[in-house]
């Protein structure tokens, strides 16, 4: 619902510059009753909804200890510090959700890859 109010915030023009987006959740694809009705009486734009919905895991969508654990292993040391000097300075779930979207996303290009 938090996410929903601050693409609201995006369209309306209410969000500053320098305003860091928040980590898309999981299951914005299928939105639950409860929330869909949520974002009709927000007024939020479906386009701008959709194109969320584009970065969006699954929901309950888990991922792999050892897939992890090796694609961490092959991120630059540069990756690596930025990553743990945001965990450090009191960022620890948008980094948990950076982290875990970026995973998601190399495994897509990766099943991309070996279908074409």
């Amino acid at each position: 619902m938090l996410y929903l109010a601050w693409l609201r915030c995006a369209q309306t023009g209410a969000l500053e510059d320098e305003t860091i987006e928040p980590p898309v959740p999981p299951g914005l694809r299928s939105l639950t009753a409860p929330l869909e009705a949520f974002a009709e009486f927000m007024c939020v734009d479906r386009d701008l909804l959709e194109a969320a919905a584009e970065a969006s895991p699954d929901r309950g969508e888990s991922l792999s200890h050892k897939d992890l654990e090796r694609w961490i292993a092959l991120l630059p040391d540069f990756e690596k510090a930025a990553a743990l000097l945001k965990l450090a300075t009191g960022n620890a779930l948008h980094v948990q959700a950076e982290l875990a979207n970026r995973f998601r996303a190399s495994r897509e290009r990766a099943t991309v890859s070996q279908v074409v």
